[in-house]
């Protein structure tokens, strides 16, 4: 499926005002007044919770299949196409994808509706309201590799010769012979490999594969040389093209032990990382990618080659400014497990219920990235310490 940034051109409304046309990412909290007799006090930064409606119109092209990617959104967010509610995510930080097909009227305009809702003391920092990241629409055919189905992964790497594996699912709605063609497309827009397969597929199966590449004198990715690839999947039935895929990917190894410490590509490297929260100051939390890139070029050029990321996943944005300029990502999932902290209404109200739906958001979104090198399940969570804080660790692990 092919990947369209939809940021442009929405209206929106608060519960104060009129539709007003803006752009995302968007935060409708930093434009408001101050007031010390909020509910989130300082911790929020003294700004007021509310909700907000974000409205786009779509026409869609028949026989296509579509799938609705938001990367973040500030909070508890409900997803409608016209009228039909589709989707609802509570997390304010996780990615997460609702399917649009079944719901899309034909040859007309479809009213996309998404609306948040932020409750009072849900934070301990500035959170920012409303779509505060991009959102996109995924297009493909009937038979097609969905959003987040491609993993490519390095099984062995030098400067001589890599093996990337490539695990990916293929989505149909009715049975077929098919060719998926794989081809490894290096920075300068060369095609350095191209190999294929044949397989059959199933009506309305997902069907997971493997398929192992060698590529011959490999760029390697590492902070010092960031080098990227892009592997452009193909599917053909006959001589009938039916689906596009394309992913961007570092090839680079990554080990670490006791006595050596960690390796990179096989050498040594000290991490020289800083903890990083989503919001750029008095521009809110808004993730433009100017101020994004701003942040991490200032870190880079002070010399730091790492950041974790406090306390939640990243934007797609920031991953992938952190690939192309070679600073290593620590990506966080929480800030807190089913333990109060910080927020009345925090997010361990939902814990039990979506934190395997949203460790997966995480990775699946995520680990095609050569910057990320680790995840965290967690941020100071208070039962770490308690019985239930070992068997929490090895579930979310």
């Amino acid at each position: 499926m092919i990947k369209k940034c939809i940021s442009k051109e929405w209206k929106f409304k608060d519960r104060a005002g009129e539709y007003t046309d803006i752009d995302l990412p968007h935060d409708y909290a930093i434009g408001k007044d101050r007031s010390p007799d909020v509910p989130g006090g300082s911790s929020n930064g003294f700004y007021p919770d509310s909700k907000g409606k974000y409205v786009k119109f779509l026409k869609f092209d028949e026989g296509k299949h579509y799938i609705l990617d938001i990367d973040g959104a500030y909070m508890c967010t409900q997803v409608f196409l016209n009228e039909n509610q589709i989707g609802y995510h509570p997390h304010g930080y996780t990615p997460y994808l609702v399917e649009l097909t079944p719901y899309i009227l034909k040859n007309i305009s479809n009213r996309l509706e998404i609306t948040t809702t932020v409750l009072p003391m849900s934070t301990r920092w500035y959170s920012g309201n409303g779509i505060y990241r991009d959102v996109f629409l995924w297009e493909g055919g009937d038979i097609r590799i969905e959003p987040w189905d491609m993993f490519i992964s390095t099984v062995s790497a030098n400067e001589d010769r890599a093996e990337i594996c490539l695990k990916f699912a293929v989505s149909a709605d009715r049975d077929a012979d098919i060719k998926v063609c794989f081809h490894v497309i290096a920075k300068d827009g060369t095609t350095v490999k191209s190999e294929e397969v044949c397989m059959q597929t199933r009506t309305y199966s997902k069907m997971e594969h493997e398929y192992r590449m060698k590529l011959d004198y490999p760029c390697l990715w590492d902070t010092e040389n960031p080098y990227l690839y892009t592997l452009k999947t193909e599917i053909y039935e006959g001589n009938v093209l039916t689906d596009t895929s394309v992913n961007d990917f570092g090839i680079r190894t990554i080990f670490a032990d006791a006595k050596q410490g960690l390796l990179l590509n096989g050498k040594k490297i000290k991490l020289r990382g800083g903890c990083i929260h989503h919001d750029h100051g008095v521009l809110g939390a808004a993730e433009y990618p100017a101020a994004c890139r701003r942040k991490l070029a200032k870190l880079k050029e002070a010399g730091f080659n790492a950041v974790r990321i406090a306390h939640n996943p990243p934007s797609t944005v920031l991953l992938n400014i952190c690939d192309e300029i070679g600073m290593i990502v620590m990506d966080e999932a929480f800030d807190c497990w089913r333990r109060f902290k910080g927020g009345e209404y925090n997010y361990h109200f939902w814990f039990d219920d979506w934190w395997q739906r949203d460790i997966a958001y995480m990775v699946l979104r995520d680990r095609n990235h050569p910057c990320v090198f680790a995840y965290s399940t967690g941020n100071e969570i208070p039962e770490g310490g308690q019985p239930e804080g070992g068997e929490g660790s090895k579930k979310l692990a």
